[in-house]
């Protein structure tokens, strides 16, 4: 029982250390135990990707690298474009346009 808590704990861990959120619905009760259950969102799990060559590798690599140093600022564009969106609604259309 031990182990299994411990791995509980550890998934659990696992899953809030990459942000996915969780909702716990439910406790279930076994010898004693109270364990909670939780609904996770739905992930898309891919296979490995077969590069022909050495060079489609280097690129997806690449490609990899420039997505992450970008995505931060996009998140923050987003971001921004909502507060402009919330304030646009809320003006006249003539002071909008200006």
């Amino acid at each position: 029982m031990k182990k299994l808590c411990i791995i509980l704990i550890a998934a659990i861990s696992f899953t809030t250390a990459f942000a996915q959120t969780y909702h716990i619905t439910t406790a279930e009760v076994h010898d004693r135990d109270t364990l909670p259950t939780f609904k996770l969102d739905e992930i898309l799990v891919l296979p490995k990707k077969e590069f022909k060559n050495i060079d489609e590798w280097k690129e997806f690599e690449k490609l990899k690298y420039h997505t992450a140093k970008v995505y931060p600022y996009a998140q923050i564009a987003v971001k921004i474009y909502h507060e402009m969106q919330v304030e646009l609604e809320e003006m006249h259309k003539r002071k909008a346009k200006k």
